[in-house]
Order: structure tokens, then sequence, then C-alpha cells
């Protein structure tokens, strides 16, 4: 990351609240973020809202242009904890529920 200028592009795919982008974006380099939950992405446009050199876009990155399904995670409308990071695309992945999701492109 030492080496990242103003001339390169970063691609973060998951970027979830922004603590990488940001830190890419302070390293000067161009970051391009993109991230499908909804409350995190929320999140993460605060954090490119400070930068010029972040742009996002609350999507998902896949090699299909379709909606699909976010599994959340099982005590997501209940903690009080941030559990965003644990959405998936997988409803295979044991801590998510199968009944909350987002429908997202």
């Amino acid at each position: 990351m030492r080496k990242l200028s103003k001339k390169d592009v970063v691609i973060d795919i998951g970027a979830n609240v922004g603590m990488v982008s940001e830190i890419l974006a302070r390293r000067g380099a161009r970051v391009i973020s993109f991230e499908p939950n909804t409350l995190a992405f929320a999140k993460l446009k605060l954090v490119a809202d400070k930068f010029r050199n972040i742009e996002t876009y609350n999507v998902a990155v896949g090699t299909k242009n379709q909606k699909v399904k976010l599994y959340l995670h099982s005590d997501y409308n209940s903690s009080k904890n941030d559990l965003t990071q644990a959405s998936s695309l997988l409803k295979e992945k044991p801590n998510v529920s199968h009944e909350i999701f987002e429908k997202i492109q």
C-alpha cells in the first residue's frame, strides 16, 4: 500500500462500512467501492463523502446483472452489534438466515 499513488485505481469489493476504502483513499489512490448491504452502504457513503477519490456503488459484484438475495446474519434484526460484515450471497453460510435477506442488484 505504501506504493499507491494518485495514478493507481483500487477496487474494493464488499467494502462494508469503508474502513479499507478510507485507508486506500488516504494513500491517494482512486478507490471504487462496491457494497450491497443497505446499512453498510449508508456508512460507506459517509466515509466516501469525505474524499473526492472514492466512488461508491450500492450493488454486489458478480458475473451476471440480476437481482439476487443478500442473506443477512440470523441476529441481524435483534442485535445491537453491526452484523453487516456477516452478509452473504451464499445461503449455505452457517451464520445467515434464509428468511432475513435483502433483494440486491
